[in-house]
């Protein structure tokens, strides 16, 4: 369902037993948000995130060449809070795609 505080309400009051999911496009949106944010903190100290933002928000395969080369360089730097913050975004990418495909395997 939709992150709304009114379908979370409506469904609580007239589904009380049913399993709530939220959808992949909020849950992603939110993780997004999240990790601009972490880059936005961190790039008051780390003038190197500075312009990167879209580097970070975007999948990998839509990166232009150069920012590929960027985002690498930026990767390997473990130190940065906004490389760990984009890990986590890229391992609930995998869940919901290893997700997908086990929901089409028993289809």
């Amino acid at each position: 369902m939709d992150l709304s505080p009114a379908f979370q309400k409506g469904a609580d009051a007239y589904l009380p037993k049913a399993q709530v999911t939220f959808d992949r496009f909020h849950l992603m949106k939110l993780v997004n948000e999240a990790v601009d944010q972490v880059r936005r903190t961190e790039s008051l100290t780390q003038p190197d995130l500075k312009k990167t933002r879209w580097v970070w928000l975007m999948n990998d395969r839509n990166l232009k060449a150069k920012q590929k080369v960027k985002l690498q360089e930026l990767l390997q730097n473990q130190n940065l809070k906004t490389t760990q913050a984009y890990q986590y975004r890229l391992t609930l990418q995998d869940i919901f795609t290893i997700m997908n495909r086990h929901q089409g395997a028993t289809l």
